[in-house]
């Protein structure tokens, strides 16, 4: 289990986690950077096949007492990703932003057909099962990067991130900002659909 470095903050009620959310919108609209006043950078459906890396060699800590179907929650290695597409998700259940995406990320699971694997950053285990036996876990595995070298690879640095992994093992599109409908439809779906 990774240790938390972050004090963990509760999750907000409903009705204030959407002022909250709506009041960070309109700071960075106000600044004039949209999701870039964040950080959080975006690149085309091409500029990411372009940039495609291949993922290291890895497998994932399980994390003791998160639970998928009333059984341990697996973990998951790089062969996991062998001979087909599939969805990467760095999340942590104390980030405000990887709560607001959880419904999108979760209809992203279902529509897509495609195993969706959850890399936990810095989060306890307690804080990560309460947080999906609340909102539902549409993970297939969820890891913890004990020795760094996927988080490394993946150049995550914050949360949340997501990244179609081809069947090769090749990161072919990665999106480092939260997930919406509207960012599914045009930068996660069209690579979910290239042909490799």
């Amino acid at each position: 289990m990774q240790s938390n470095s972050r004090n963990y903050l509760p999750e907000p009620e409903p009705a204030r986690r959407g002022v909250i959310l709506a009041a960070l919108a309109t700071a960075a609209v106000l600044g004039g950077g949209g999701v870039a006043a964040f950080g959080f950078v975006r690149k085309s459906v091409a500029e990411m096949a372009d940039s495609a890396a291949t993922l290291p060699p890895f497998a994932l800590a399980p994390l003791a007492g998160v639970t998928r179907n009333s059984k341990p929650a697996p973990a998951f290695a790089s062969a996991d990703f062998n001979g087909r597409m599939s969805l990467l998700n760095a999340w942590a259940s104390w980030c405000p932003y990887c709560r607001g995406e959880h419904a999108a990320l979760t209809r992203l699971a279902v529509r897509s057909g495609v195993p969706l694997y959850g890399l936990v950053i810095d989060d306890e285990a307690a804080h990560v099962e309460a947080f999906l036996q609340r909102h539902g876990n549409p993970f297939a595995a969820l890891g913890v990067d004990t020795k760094g070298a996927l988080t490394k690879a993946l150049d995550v640095d914050g949360v949340p991130a997501t990244f179609v992994i081809g069947p090769k093992g090749t990161v072919v599109a990665s999106l480092y900002e939260p997930l919406t409908d509207a960012n599914v439809a045009s930068d996660i779906m069209p690579a979910l659909t290239m042909k490799l």
